[in-house]
């Protein structure tokens, strides 16, 4: 800068303004043989480059987090001043934001776009009854692709109808994906089970006529089961933990003679009811 005068008294700076970085400017004013000093500091910050990161787009019901960069502090269109947002839009909607340094300021904007949420129909609906060994039609609607779970006892897990065969109550549950987002409706199929009494026949002939020639457990609600049948010496004849197996009347592939076998049970139900029997048991033939 030029020499500066005012009343006979003269000074100058130093050193030259430079607005691109922080700068300490020093002014010496003289007065004769008198002189005396000052300074004063610019400080030039860089300018803010507003950022706004975070989900571009949501499901409907969900929350979004945005987040500001950039500045030092932060004016968001939604009036808040923190560095980061969370808002549970309806529909797609626009975010603005305001990024400063000092005096200094500088804006963007963001869109979040709300994807709709499917919404998936089951018939029959909330529940449905029907008794042991009997099945059900299930069918889902409001979409174009499903998917059924737990598969167990089902005819199709990605059909938009199917057959489910439960042999104890079950919740099936119908599920679609619509541009990321998911919706599930279930139906609990209850299942009435008629159990039956739990017997042992007291006799039965392995003659190959087709009456009684097996010896089985009865009952329907048999969940795990031990079943032993005894020579009148204690000798195990016959063993299963299967309820839809039956003896025939052999051991060790011979069959045996007329004879009283002593038969032992320990079974759970599906109630969770533990059953011990024991009796005999004739094998006529």
């Amino acid at each position: 800068l030029p020499t500066t005068s005012n009343n006979s008294i003269t000074g100058t700076w130093s050193p030259a303004i430079n607005d691109t970085t922080t700068t300490t400017y020093t002014f010496t004013p003289t007065a004769g043989q008198c002189a005396d000093t000052t300074s004063m500091t610019i400080t030039v910050s860089p300018p803010p480059i507003a950022l706004i990161s975070g989900s571009s787009s949501i499901c409907f019901g969900q929350s979004v987090t945005l987040t500001a960069s950039g500045g030092s502090t932060y004016t968001w269109s939604t009036g808040d001043t923190t560095t980061s947002i969370t808002d549970s839009p309806n529909d797609t909607i626009t975010y603005g934001v305001l990024a400063s340094i000092g005096s200094c300021s500088d804006s963007t904007s963001y869109t979040v776009n709300v994807v709709p949420t499917p919404n998936v129909d089951v018939t029959p609906y909330p529940n449905v009854t029907i008794n042991q060994t009997q099945s059900i039609e299930l069918t889902a609607s409001g979409a174009t692709s499903y998917f059924w779970s737990p598969s167990t006892d089902l005819s199709c897990t990605n059909c938009a109808t199917t057959i489910a065969s439960p042999e104890e109550t079950t919740k099936y549950c119908a599920s679609t994906t619509v541009n990321g987002c998911v919706d599930t409706t279930c139906v609990t199929v209850f299942v009435d089970i008629i159990c039956g009494e739990l017997f042992v026949p007291s006799a039965f002939s392995p003659n190959s006529d087709g009456v009684n020639d097996c010896l089985s457990v009865y009952n329907n609600c048999i969940k795990s089961m031990d079943f032993k049948v005894f020579s009148r010496w204690g000798e195990v004849v016959y063993q299963s933990i299967d309820v839809n197996d039956c003896w025939d009347g052999t051991f060790k592939g011979t069959e045996l003679n007329t004879a009283v076998f002593v038969y032992r049970l320990d079974a759970v139900l599906l109630n969770g009811e533990e059953v011990k029997l024991k009796g005999n048991v004739s094998l006529i033939k």
